[in-house]
C-alpha cells in the first residue's frame, strides 16, 4: 500500500501536466468564439452619399462598398450588408424599407426590407461603368447616369431598368426634374441637356465651361441650380433649357446641391460652401459663401435638407442643427 501512494506521489505531478495539456486542446477544439462586429462607422470610412426618406431615418454608402442606416437621426447607426458590393456612389431612398443603391463595375442594387438584403439588378450596359447618380423624379420613376453618357431609367421602382441614350465617351453626374415632364442632366465638358417629354427625348443645350458634378430643381416652377468644379454656379429658370452662369464666390470645386423651394445650397472641396436665393420676381439668385459652424474643412459629396438640419456626406459626414456641426458616430 506504501509503495502504491507513493507511486502516486511520484506520478502526480505528471498527471496534473498532463491533465492542463488536455485542458488546452479540448479549449482549442471549442468552436464557440465570440464575434467582434466592427462598428457602422469608422474614421477611415468615405461615405459619398446620403439619403433621408423620413426625418429620423437616414441612410449612407461609401466608396468600399459600405452601406449603413440610422433611424433615430443619426445618433447610432448599423451596418446593412451587401455582400460583395464594390464601391457605392450613391443612393435613393423613398420609404422605410425600399432603397437602390448604384456604383461601379455597373453596380445597382435594391432592397425592399429595410437593407436587410440587397438584390442586384441587372443594367442593360455593353460593358460595366461606374454608375455615379440615382434620383427619383415626382413622378416615382428612378434615374440613373455614369460615365459613358449612361441614361438608365425604371418604372418600376428599380426592379428593371431601360437605357435612355447610346453609349458615349462623356461622363454625366446628375439628373433633375421639376415635373414629370420637364428635367434636365448636367456632366463632363459642361454637358448640359433638357427634356420635356418626360425623359422620352433629350436636346443637348450649350455647354457651359468646365465639368458639371451636381444639379437639383428648385421646386415645380422650372427654377434649378446646377455646380461643378472650380465654384462654377449655373442658374436656369425654364426647366433647363437656358442656363446662366453664376459670379463666382469660390475658386474650390463645388461637388453636391440641394434646394428646398427657393433656396439652396452647395458643398465642396475643402469645407466650401455656397448658399443663394431666389428672389421674388428675378429669374437669377444671388449668391453667398457661408462657413458651416464647427464643420471641418474637407471634402463633402452630399448635401440634403432634412426638416431643418443639412446632412453633410464626404470625409467626417455629420449634420448641422441649432447653428451647429454634429459629427455622426461622434
Amino acid at each position: 500500500m506504501n509503495s502504491l501512494l507513493r507511486g502516486l506521489a511520484r506520478g502526480a505531478p505528471f498527471l496534473i501536466i498532463a491533465g492542463l495539456i488536455g485542458a488546452v486542446f479540448l479549449a482549442r477544439l471549442d468552436p464557440r468564439v465570440a464575434a467582434v462586429e466592427p462598428p457602422a462607422l469608422h474614421p477611415r470610412d468615405h461615405f459619398v452619399a446620403i439619403a433621408s426618406p423620413q426625418p429620423d431615418l437616414l441612410w449612407m454608402v461609401g466608396l468600399e462598398g459600405k452601406i449603413v442606416s440610422s433611424g433615430d437621426g443619426g445618433a447610432t447607426w448599423q451596418t446593412r450588408k451587401a455582400a460583395g458590393a464594390p464601391g457605392l456612389q450613391d443612393i435613393a431612398a423613398w420609404s422605410a424599407t425600399e432603397a437602390v443603391v448604384v456604383g461601379d463595375a455597373g453596380t445597382i442594387l435594391r432592397t425592399d426590407d429595410a437593407g436587410r438584403t440587397w438584390s442586384p439588378v441587372p443594367a442593360p450596359l455593353e460593358s460595366p461603368v461606374r454608375l455615379l447618380h440615382v434620383s427619383r423624379d415626382p413622378a416615382g420613376r428612378l434615374w440613373v447616369v455614369g460615365e459613358m453618357n449612361t441614361l438608365l431609367v425604371s418604372d418600376d421602382g428599380g426592379r428593371t431598368f431601360a437605357r435612355r441614350a447610346e453609349r458615349q465617351d462623356v461622363g454625366l453626374n446628375a439628373v433633375a426634374f421639376a415635373t414629370p415632364e420637364r428635367g434636365w442632366l448636367v456632366g463632363e465638358f459642361g454637358t448640359l441637356r433638357a427634356t420635356k417629354d418626360g425623359g422620352a427625348t433629350w436636346s443637348n443645350r450649350p455647354p457651359a465651361e468646365g465639368s458639371l458634378m451636381d444639379t437639383a430643381a428648385c421646386g415645380s416652377s422650372g427654377r434649378g441650380i446646377a455646380v461643378g468644379l472650380q465654384g462654377r454656379v449655373l442658374a436656369t429658370s425654364d426647366a433647363g433649357r437656358s442656363w446662366h452662369a453664376l459670379p463666382t464666390t469660390t475658386h474650390e470645386h463645388l461637388f453636391s446641391i440641394t434646394c428646398d423651394n427657393n433656396a439652396f445650397i452647395a458643398l465642396g472641396d475643402r469645407g466650401a460652401a455656397v448658399e443663394g436665393t431666389f428672389e421674388s420676381g428675378s429669374p437669377l439668385p444671388t449668391l453667398r459663401r457661408v462657413v458651416l459652424p464647427g464643420a471641418p474643412p474637407v471634402w463633402r459629396t452630399a448635401a440634403v435638407r432634412s426638416d431643418d438640419r443639412l446632412l453633410l456626406g464626404g470625409a467626417l459626414p455629420g449634420l448641422v442643427a441649432d447653428g451647429r456641426y454634429h459629427g455622426f458616430g461622434r
